[in-house]
C-alpha cells in the first residue's frame, strides 16, 4: 500500500469503496496505526478529515471497530474530527458507544473534555435517541453503566 500511494500521491484523495471511503477510511481497519500514519506522511495536508457517503470520518470509523491507536493519530492530525456528525447526528464518541467500544468511548470523552469541545453534542443525536439508549439498544449493557460515569 505505502509504495502505491507514494508513487499515485494523487490517489490518496480518491474514494477507494462505493460508499466514497478514502484510503484513511481504509487504513483505520487495520486495527493499527501505522498504515494511517504512513498515508499521513505520504502527501503534504493529507484530506485526513474527509467524510464517505454516510457523512462518517475516519474517526467515526475508528469508533465504531475500537481502534484507539488510529484514533490517537487522527487526534493529532485532525482533532476536528471529534465534533463532526455523520448523517444520522452521531459524534466518533456516539458510534463508539453504538458499537460497544467502552476503551474507546472513554478515550474520546477524555479528548472531548480536554479540548473542552461541546458535550452536549457527544450525548444527543439528529432523532434525539441518546448515547445511553444507543448502548442499549445495541445491547451493550455493560457499557451503560460505563457511560453514566463519563458522560
Amino acid at each position: 500500500m505505502k509504495r502505491f500511494y507514494e508513487e499515485n500521491r494523487e490517489a490518496v484523495f480518491y474514494p477507494l469503496t462505493v460508499t466514497n471511503d478514502t484510503p484513511f477510511h481504509i487504513a483505520v481497519y487495520s486495527r493499527t496505526k501505522s498504515p494511517l500514519e504512513e498515508l499521513i506522511q505520504i502527501v503534504p495536508n493529507p484530506p485526513i478529515a474527509k467524510a464517505d457517503d454516510k457523512k462518517n470520518t475516519p474517526l467515526h470509523e475508528a469508533g465504531a471497530i475500537g481502534n484507539i491507536e488510529a484514533a490517537q493519530v487522527l487526534m493529532r492530525c485532525s482533532p476536528e474530527q471529534l465534533e463532526a456528525r455523520n448523517a444520522l447526528g452521531e459524534t466518533p464518541m456516539f458510534r463508539a458507544a453504538a458499537f460497544g467500544m467502552t476503551e474507546m468511548v472513554k478515550y474520546l470523552a477524555f479528548e472531548v473534555r480536554s479540548s473542552q469541545c461541546d458535550m452536549h453534542i457527544q450525548r444527543i443525536r439528529d432523532d434525539n435517541t441518546s448515547i445511553l439508549h444507543s448502548a442499549i439498544q445495541g445491547q451493550h449493557f455493560e457499557q451503560s453503566l460505563e457511560l453514566h460515569g463519563v458522560c
